[in-house]
């Protein structure tokens, strides 16, 4: 019996006041490292070669707006989707993120 209220003492603790607050400023610094080789392909490389993106905004932009309102593991998935639709035979326009 003492286990488990061990155990349920733990969970409720979890959500208690006292505990401190995530650092979103670490949270924000993962995201720019995770979105920096995005950033640099478009500022390094984006300019020399014509544009290809058949959707508006491009997959470059639609990921980093996906990776910084859902976070890394969301964001990714969704810009990465984004990424595999972006081929010869889609219809392209305007496609936000939603």
């Amino acid at each position: 019996m003492g286990l488990i209220t061990n155990y349920w003492q733990r969970i409720l603790s979890q959500f208690s006041p006292e505990r401190e607050p995530e650092n979103p400023a670490k949270r924000k610094l993962g995201r720019r490292l995770f979105l920096a080789p995005v950033l640099i392909y478009r500022k390094a490389v984006s300019p020399y070669l014509k544009p290809r993106c058949i959707y508006y905004p491009s997959c470059s932009e639609y990921f980093v707006q996906a990776v910084t309102r859902y976070g890394v593991f969301k964001g990714s998935a969704k810009g990465i989707y984004r990424i595999m639709r972006c081929n010869p035979f889609a219809s392209g326009g305007y496609d936000p993120l939603t």
